[in-house]
């Protein structure tokens, strides 16, 4: 023996949760302009990943949930957005879309659209470019999506 150790296995925090029924929200190829640990350097009140897609494209739940706030307000910084909960202590949020197809108190599966991809924000439809804010909380505590979703969609 050389004394070297094995690098521990890096503990999913999240194992609790259901095995089965995760999908990404946006269809390949998902490149990403902005990722979690920009949006935490740059202090982001709800840091997430942002998914390049062009606008009017498809946005997905990446879990089985209810729907409870689906705002078709462009007006605030998230523009218009779906968030869900997926019970668990854990939820969504969808920003910037272009188009809300669900409204609150829905069930959703995994899969399910729920918008379409855009730029809305403070009131445009195009303050921002087309991409998808993806943030996801559990327990009120945010997590990479990136992150949480391999785990979720490699088991």
């Amino acid at each position: 023996m050389t004394g070297e150790t094995k690098p521990k296995p890096i503990k999913d925090p999240d194992a609790d949760l259901p095995k089965k029924e995760w999908c990404h929200p946006v269809r390949s190829p998902r490149v990403v302009s902005d990722d979690f640990a920009e949006h935490k350097a740059r202090k982001s009140l709800d840091p997430g990943t942002d998914y390049v897609k062009g606008r009017g494209s498809v946005v997905r739940a990446i879990h089985r949930g209810v729907v409870f706030v689906a705002d078709r307000n462009p007006d605030g910084a998230g523009g218009r957005m779906v968030y869900i909960d997926h019970g668990h202590g854990l939820v969504t949020r969808y920003l910037h879309l272009s188009n809300i197809r669900v409204r609150p108190g829905v069930r959703v599966l995994a899969g399910t659209i729920i918008g379409e991809v855009g730029g809305s924000g403070f009131g445009k439809e195009d303050h921002y470019g087309d991409h998808l804010h993806l943030s996801v909380l559990r327990d009120g505590v945010h997590r990479d999506p990136e992150v949480f979703l391999k785990r979720r969609l490699s088991r």
